[in-house]
Parts: structure tokens; C-alpha cells; sequence
């Protein structure tokens, strides 16, 4: 059971914002969370200080009556100017948020690849997992996820995420598609003869890796549910997005690269860019911060110990 009693819905007033209050209010119904619905006041707008936050009041009225029938406790914080990422990110802290949830912009054609930038430094900064919610023709967020996808590349975090997986599968009786991509490497015509062994090897890599996926999945504590994996070749930053979508995933748990200092404040490349493309929510966890599983107990074997 994942430990969830707060969770944060920053809110900008927009359609894509109100998609991903839908998620918000699945996850408070299911581990009786309070939500906490953040808004900030830009200094742009026209009037007194007064009358910015009255009027923000008065939109986001709405927002807390259409939920408290729901059964859980709602509240609502307002902040005046500032940037909005730095605002909720220090809002978390100071709450003991366990989860941020979030819609971003999600648009057709090049401008899809994009996500708003107040959620892309959300997840960035924010120390505890962020649920990104896109907004998509498919009305998300309604029903829980019955197919969880977890890409893998067998790292430590990823060994988290399975844990992470777990939980969520058997809470919500959803089933878990792990993933592993083989990065296609593009070689000069004149490595060919010396690279044809390699490429010889291709279905033997492939059986390894999906026998590691499933030893992976075994060694990874928590509920025994069900599971389905799946190896293929590619990009992962471009190729994970598009195999969700293939396979009608509803939801995507997915492992951020945080480092020390000031490098922990860029999320990995390949994170940014699955986020940035997919149509369906995707939960980004840090190796930082706040977790809401005991991190330690979703393993029964190291990673190290697993690829043995």
C-alpha cells in the first residue's frame, strides 16, 4: 500500500489543469488523501494584491465544492507572483506533500513534444514523486489504470520503479508491461564486417534480456500480480512513448536520474522526453526526497545481485 495523505494539485485555471484534477481526486479517493489545490497569483495581472487573490478565490471556488463531496479534505493555498515550479516545489516541503499531480499541455503535431514548462520543472525540483497528466482526446483519469507500463534498463532506480509498479498494480487489480529497449546503433557501412559477429548475437541479447526482466520482476517485493515482458529494438527517449500507445497503457511508472548537487535538478534525458511525448499520466520517481514506499523493502536483491 503505497503511503499517500497529501496530495498537491497546482492549478492554473486551464482545460489541462482540470484533466489532471481528475487523477488528482482518483488517487485522494483510493488512499483518502487530502487534497491540497495550489494556486498562484501572477503579478501581472491588472488590480491590488487584494483583489488578485479575491478573484482566484472566487474561480477556484468551484474546485472545492465539486470535491468535498467526494469524502476527503480539501484545501486551498494561494501564492502571489514568483515562479510557479519554485512556489509548489517549496510548498511540498513545507506540507509534507507525498505527491504532486498535475496536467501539462498536450497539443497535436511538433508542438506535442513540448510539455508546459511549470510541469517540466515540477518534476524537476519537486521532492517527491509528480504525476504528469496529459490532456488527450481519451478522457484520462476516470477509471483507474487497468495496464501499467514500466520501462527498464535494469539500473537501480528502474528496480525501484518495479516495486513502485507493484504496489499501484495491485491496488487498483491493473497489470504490469515491463519494458526493456535495445538501443539501435547506427555504424558506418565499413564497420559492417567487423561489427556482423554483434549483430549475429541480436536474438541472444534478446533472450538474456527477457529473462532478466522477468528475474528482475521476481526479485522486486511486493503483490503477486500479473505481468507481460516485452523487449524491443530502438530509441527508448522516442520509443517508449509509442509503444504505450500501442499497447493501450493507461499509466507509465518512470525512474528520473538525480544526482548530487546541482546536477539532481536535471531529470534524465530519456525521463524528460517520455514525459514530454506520451498521452497517458505518467509518475516520475526520484532516487530524492520524499518516497512513498520504503525504498529499501521494494527489493529483495540488488541490482547487482540480479544480473548474476
Amino acid at each position: 500500500m503505497l503511503n499517500i495523505k497529501k496530495v498537491l494539485m497546482p492549478t492554473d485555471l486551464s482545460v489541462c489543469a482540470e484533466h489532471g484534477m481528475r487523477q488528482a481526486v482518483l488517487w485522494c479517493e483510493r488512499y483518502d488523501a487530502e487534497l491540497h489545490i495550489f494556486h498562484v497569483v501572477a503579478d501581472t495581472e491588472p488590480g491590488s494584491v487584494k483583489e488578485k487573490k479575491d478573484r482566484a478565490r472566487t474561480a477556484l471556488a468551484d474546485h472545492i465544492e465539486r470535491y468535498e463531496p467526494f469524502g476527503f479534505k480539501t484545501k486551498l493555498e494561494l501564492r502571489f507572483g514568483g515562479p510557479a515550479a519554485k512556489q509548489i516545489a517549496e510548498y511540498v516541503t513545507e506540507e509534507s506533500i507525498d505527491l504532486v499531480v498535475m496536467g501539462t499541455h498536450c497539443r497535436t503535431g511538433l508542438s506535442g513534444i513540448f510539455m508546459g514548462s511549470v510541469a517540466e520543472n515540477v518534476v524537476r525540483d519537486a521532492p517527491c514523486p509528480v504525476l504528469v497528466v496529459p490532456m488527450h482526446e481519451r478522457e484520462l483519469g476516470e477509471t483507474p489504470p487497468s495496464r501499467i507500463l514500466v520501462p527498464v534498463d535494469f539500473s537501480d532506480w528502474s528496480h525501484n520503479a518495479v516495486g513502485y509498479a507493484k504496489t499501484i498494480a495491485e491496488a487498483h487489480g491493473a497489470k504490469i508491461l515491463l519494458l526493456h529497449v535495445i538501443e539501435d546503433v547506427v555504424l558506418p557501412d565499413f564497420y559492417l564486417a567487423a561489427g556482423s559477429a554483434l549483430f549475429l548475437q541480436e536474438p541472444e541479447i534478446r533472450r538474456k534480456s527477457e529473462e532478466r526482466l522477468k528475474t528482475l520482476f521476481s526479485s522486486a517485493s511486493g503483490p503477486d500480480v500479473p505481468m507481460e515482458a516485452y523487449v524491443i529494438n530502438g530509441r527508448a527517449a522516442l520509443d517508449i512513448a509509442g509503444f504505450a500507445e500501442e499497447k493501450d497503457v493507461d499509466f507509465i511508472v518512470l525512474p528520473t536520474s538525480g544526482l548530487s548537487g546541482i546536477n539532481r535538478l536535471l531529470i534524465g534525458s530519456v525521463a524528460e522526453k517520455v514525459v514530454r511525448r506520451a498521452v497517458c499520466p505518467v509518475l516520475t520517481l526520484k532516487p530524492f526526497g520524499h518516497q512513498l514506499i520504503d525504498t529499501a523493502a521494494t527489493q529483495t536483491k540488488t541490482p547487482a545481485e540480479v544480473s548474476s
